[in-house]
């Protein structure tokens, strides 16, 4: 697999993949996701090793109880719930994923860290439903085939995998409820009870060979790369629409990392 070093070399490589795509594209089209280690899979947080899943009730009702002055829009249903959940940091079975690519890519370099490469997951939603037994689209949050993804709170088994009665993974269009989602062009992915990555699903024979693609970014190339984002006007500002992203845009404007980095066409000269 290519290992991207420029923001020139990845556009090339995303049009390549939707290329191969051909006719298939549904009107939902192609999701992105950046994640700063490309050796790590597509799992939700509450699903890896270091998070317990049968705890997802509780938080669920602790959160729902006591969030609600907090919140300027409120959910319309649990679904929404989750995603401010998973917007707060909350371990969820949930997944991010954006219809931009350039701001996938700075999602993946954001860290600057070098000793590992990054990658940028390329996902085809409406053929992630149909492999699930749904249909060749993407509903909205609201849909009732969602039901069976939500925890069943009153379910009388005890353990909480088995109050979710889905079990492949699903792609789903949230309802536009708060700025970051909107400054992002968000989108979600949200597992059922079998704790198994999307890439998983890709390895299987029943998959079509466009449901999943992966891109691998240099990690030499990371402080590069953001560096050419911000130069293109894609930053914490941009993708965070509140002070803590413009206090994270100006304090890395003048970083020594930022100033020390040259644009130099290909890998960071540091």
């Amino acid at each position: 697999m290519e290992t991207i070093e420029s923001i020139a070399e990845y556009i090339n490589a995303v049009h390549n993949i939707v290329g191969q795509c051909g006719n298939d594209i549904s009107p939902t089209h192609v999701w992105f996701r950046g994640q700063e280690n490309e050796s790590w899979t597509l799992l939700p947080r509450l699903y890896r090793p270091n998070e317990n899943p049968f705890r997802e009730r509780e938080m669920f009702r602790d959160f729902k109880l006591r969030a609600n002055e907090f919140i300027s829009i409120h959910p319309e249903n649990d679904m929404e719930f989750l995603f401010i959940m998973q917007h707060y940091g909350m371990p969820t079975r949930l997944l991010d994923w954006t219809e931009s690519y350039l701001f996938a890519l700075f999602f993946a370099v954001e860290s600057e860290d070098i000793s590992v490469d990054a990658a940028v997951w390329i996902l085809h939603p409406a053929q992630l439903n149909k492999f699930s037994g749904y249909e060749h689209r993407v509903p909205m949050s609201n849909n009732k085939v969602f039901l069976k993804y939500l925890l069943d709170i009153d379910a009388e088994e005890r353990d909480e995998r088995k109050r979710i009665y889905a079990s492949c993974a699903m792609a789903v269009r949230p309802r536009r409820c708060s700025a970051r989602i909107v400054a992002q062009r968000g989108m979600l992915t949200i597992h059922g009870n079998e704790m198994k990555s999307i890439d998983d699903y890709a390895n299987t024979q029943e998959t079509p060979f466009n449901l999943l693609k992966k891109i691998n970014i240099s990690g030499k190339s990371k402080s590069h790369i953001k560096k050419e984002l911000l130069l293109a006007g894609i930053s914490y500002s941009t993708l965070f629409l509140d002070l803590d992203g413009l206090s994270k845009e100006i304090s890395y404007r003048y970083s020594q990392n930022y100033m020390n980095t040259k644009i130099t066409g290909g890998a960071s000269a540091l």
